[in-house]
């Protein structure tokens, strides 16, 4: 190959895609008039480029197809997490609003018309000025017998609680009462009396009209160690649901 040939085929791109100078496109033009050789390698990037046309015209489909594909799978993942998100936003609806109909709505009526925990200012005088608010979901008050303690549950918790407990007033024993639902409807009242000295005590889940609850779970000598613990002690249950209702009236 000559020197000429050299330069010719590195002008041959440029000559080809007619974008070299009109004096370089002469000097092409006569060495190719010659040289067979240089003739067919401009043949050969004809049909390079004619090639590499055809295979862009042979894959079009298989583009177009392929871009419909990720399209699909753009669709169906969109889809996807719509899907799951509609179905998280629903059962945590529902979820909700078990809790506030079963749970919140259960606990708050036992703590109305009294005000939350809180911390009191007072003027010189002993008047209160403001209460400021240290545990919003707890209630506690008491009279000259009982404290009264109500835990409205925080959101989605199931942790409230209704309860009745004795004063320490010197007696010999302690009682206490909490309030829960039966069947989701019935209230009933869980009785503990321990007199001082005697250990374990005795536990009692009975109604308003002191009727035994839970027996079908224990024994049949544990039913009537109930019983006869109940028949015993039915004064003082008598006198903790009495005290409960009594505050309550709406468990009856």
């Amino acid at each position: 190959m000559s020197k000429q040939c050299k330069i010719v085929e590195d002008l041959l791109p440029l000559y080809h895609d007619g974008v070299c100078s009109e004096e370089s496109r002469q000097m092409v033009d006569e060495h190719l008039a010659q040289c067979e050789d240089c003739r067919k390698m401009l043949g050969q990037i004809d049909g390079e480029l004619v090639s590499s046309a055809a295979k862009d015209e042979d894959i079009k489909p298989l583009k177009k197809i392929t871009k419909t594909v990720s399209k699909g799978k753009r669709k169906a993942l969109i889809a996807g997490i719509s899907i799951t998100m509609a179905v998280v936003l629903i059962l945590f609806s529902g979820i909700s609003i078990w809790w506030y109909t079963q749970e919140y709505t259960y606990y708050t009526p036992f703590a109305e018309g009294h005000d939350p925990m809180s911390v009191y200012e007072l003027t010189e005088d002993g008047n209160i000025l403001q209460a400021i608010v240290i545990d919003g979901n707890h209630f506690t008050w008491y009279d000259d017998t009982y404290n009264y303690s109500v835990t409205v549950p925080s959101f989605l918790s199931r942790s409230g609680d209704a309860r009745i407990t004795a004063i320490d007033n010197g007696e010999d024993q302690i009682i206490d009462v909490g309030i829960s639902r039966w069947n989701d409807t019935e209230y009933t009242f869980h009785i503990s009396i321990i007199r001082r000295g005697e250990g374990d005590g005795h536990y009692f889940i009975v109604d308003s009209d002191l009727n035994l609850y839970y027996l079908d779970h224990w024994s049949d000598d544990c039913r009537n160690q109930v019983k006869a613990d109940l028949d015993e002690h039915r004064e003082e249950v008598k006198e903790l649901v009495d005290v409960a209702t009594a505050m309550w009236p709406f468990i009856k």
